[in-house]
């Protein structure tokens, strides 16, 4: 059997396809339907029958285990093209467009055929629920009257379920948009973190710089100053003058050395900001470095108070970097 296709054949075929609904699995909603079909016309067999570009698929098969058959031996493919109506074939055996269809001469043996065509909101027969006997007979008004309220209710249930499939998606894609903006804001957020703490690195240079201007200008000021002595010292040629240049230049060493440990910190504080510091641990007596480190920060600045370093345990040398620790 072979039969023209409408001219609005290519837009049905798009529709049908947006309803995601060919392929799925069987569902109680539509197979209770089928049931209740093949109850009120009192068939053996009742189908949700979708027809596609080649074949008609069934969403629903009460009484027949076949999911789908070619569209060319399709009786459903026939009622599409009246969307209006039922349409009803007495004995198929005795209709010339299907007396030599392999459904009616082999199984399921089709004699007795109704199906109401599933019609959309836009006014395209998506498929039909038919009903199918073994036998020639006829629908009462009744029986037809409920077919195609139940054929009403097919297409309710897939629009619904294209429905829920769209809100579903609808709310994937908002779960996307939440996720993103969440990422935005904690994005935000870090900037803002390294904003302040370009802001804290930067008011850590003013405060470093200031530490630096002053703390050079107090070893500079010292070696002028023993620098002008010993000049005097030597223009002198007393012999007890020698011991006092030896004392200035005493002051003086010690001086710059103050002043290139100082300068070695600043180093490391860029090293710092640049992300170039190095970690050299190096063996240490940890109470000899407490209490050079209490000399290096309060010498002379306790004012007659004292500070007492204790120790639990046995002495034993431990892995640190003086350097870091002294800058921190």
């Amino acid at each position: 059997m072979a039969d023209s296709l409408p001219d609005h054949e290519f837009n049905r075929l798009k529709v049908l396809a947006s309803y995601n609904i060919l392929d799925t699995l069987p569902q109680e909603e539509y197979d209770s339907i089928t049931q209740l079909a093949a109850r009120i016309c009192q068939t053996p067999i009742s189908l949700i029958s979708l027809v596609d570009e080649h074949r008609q698929w069934f969403k629903s098969a009460h009484g027949m285990t076949v999911r789908q058959t070619p569209r060319e031996h399709a009786l459903c493919a026939h009622a599409i093209q009246t969307p209006d109506q039922v349409m009803e074939v007495h004995d198929a055996r005795q209709d010339q467009r299907f007396a030599h269809s392999p459904l009616i001469t082999g199984n399921p043996h089709v004699v007795f055929y109704a199906g109401t065509p599933l019609v959309d909101a836009d006014g395209l027969a998506l498929g039909t629920l038919c009903v199918i006997d073994h036998q020639p007979r006829h629908l009462t008004a009744e029986q037809t009257e409920t077919l195609q309220a139940l054929g009403r209710q097919v297409v309710a249930q897939i629009q619904l379920h294209r429905s829920q499939a769209l809100l579903q998606a609808a709310n994937d894609q908002l779960m996307l948009l939440n996720e993103e903006l969440q990422l935005r804001g904690q994005t935000e957020q870090h900037l803002q973190h390294l904003l302040v703490q370009e802001k804290e690195v930067g008011e850590r240079k003013v405060q470093l710089m200031a530490m630096v201007s002053h703390e050079f200008r107090t070893p500079l000021t010292t070696i002028q100053l023993s620098v002008e002595l010993a000049r005097l010292y030597l223009t002198d040629q007393v012999e007890t003058w020698k011991s006092r240049v030896s004392r200035q230049l005493t002051t003086i060493e010690e001086q710059v050395h103050k002043f290139t440990d100082l300068l070695a910190d600043v180093l490391l504080v860029g090293q710092m900001d640049a992300g170039k510091l190095t970690f050299s641990p190096q063996p240490c007596d940890a109470r000899a470095f407490v209490e050079e480190l209490i000399e290096t920060v309060f010498g002379g600045q306790l004012k007659g108070r004292s500070i007492q370093v204790r120790e639990q345990g046995t002495p034993r040398p431990v892995a640190i970097d003086k350097k870091l620790l002294i800058l921190n």
